[in-house]
């Protein structure tokens, strides 16, 4: 399994949608400032940037596993042992593209809470799994949109679905399930 990611690290949109992502994850982090006094708030605002980075990955993801995927691969896949973990594959290798990315964020934010010397409470390990958690979600939604809509469509359709699901009126009125929402006050107290 490790050496088929490692195969779709190479030969999937995620390279080329990488740069994109970091620049998503570094635009939502520094578009607010006084996070870096509370470590709480810090991470929090980090693990903020999944609200515009889910969606895109939802996007690369339905677009790579259309292009990728097609009628003539899903065929050739049904009939082989691994079955159709070709989609898994490529899941878990643009999911990694996105969790560099967040992770990238993620040391920004910690270098700048750190320059600043602030004390106080620190966060919880949960903090740091929320975030590739709901990247996850996003990614097996982006793979089934990408499985279903067999069209060019797909990546904007999973696109939408990630990005307007988490309203009260939506699909899935869930928000921590897509993305997470980041503090946009202390958390300290």
């Amino acid at each position: 399994m490790i050496g088929a990611v490692r195969l779709w690290l190479g030969r999937s949109d995620g390279r080329r949608v990488f740069p994109a992502m970091v620049a998503v994850v570094l635009l939502v982090v520094f578009s607010r400032s006084g996070w870096h006094s509370d470590w709480l708030r810090a991470l929090s605002w980090a693990n903020g940037s999944t609200l515009l980075l889910s969606p895109l990955l939802a996007g690369a993801v339905a677009f790579t596993v259309w292009r990728q995927y097609s009628r003539d691969l899903q065929a050739l896949t049904a009939t082989t042992l691994r079955g159709a973990r070709t989609v898994l594959h490529l899941t878990l290798a643009l999911w990694l593209y996105a969790v560099a990315a967040w992770a990238l964020g993620v040391a920004a934010v910690v270098g700048r809470t750190w320059l600043a010397g602030t004390t106080g409470a620190t966060p919880d390990a949960w903090t740091l799994v929320t975030g590739p958690g709901a990247l996850l979600a996003a990614a097996g939604v982006g793979a089934v949109v990408g499985v279903v809509v067999r069209h060019l469509a797909a990546a904007p359709l999973a696109v939408l679905f990630v990005y307007l699901a988490p309203l009260p009126t939506g699909p899935m009125a869930y928000p921590e399930v897509l993305f997470i929402p980041g503090a946009t006050g202390s958390l300290t107290g």
